[in-house]
């Protein structure tokens, strides 16, 4: 099982790769040298050059942010299940 922390790791290792992801966009979702992300704004967020992953911050707490990477789509109906860590999480 992947610990939070390699999940961390592995997620800015792929980002470190790709660029392009990172670049400035016409719709905003994209960084520029110099630029950051903001826990205090929700629309801060980053979206790979072709569209199937975001990230930025979750909260998870009073004054407490994650850094996540989803799917920018929603792919499934909400009906299917997943099993992590003896919890059953319902994707939405």
């Amino acid at each position: 099982m992947a610990t939070p922390l390699q999940v961390f790791l592995v997620t800015v290792i792929i980002l470190s790769h790709t660029p392009s992801s990172l670049s400035s966009s016409p719709d905003g979702h994209g960084l520029t040298r110099g630029s950051s992300l903001s826990v205090e704004n929700k629309d801060d967020t980053l979206v790979s050059s072709n569209g199937l992953f975001t990230a930025g911050f979750h909260q998870v707490g009073e004054n407490a942010y994650g850094f996540a990477v989803w799917f920018s789509e929603q792919a499934t109906s909400g009906n299917r299940t997943i099993h992590h860590q003896s919890e059953f999480k319902t994707l939405y």
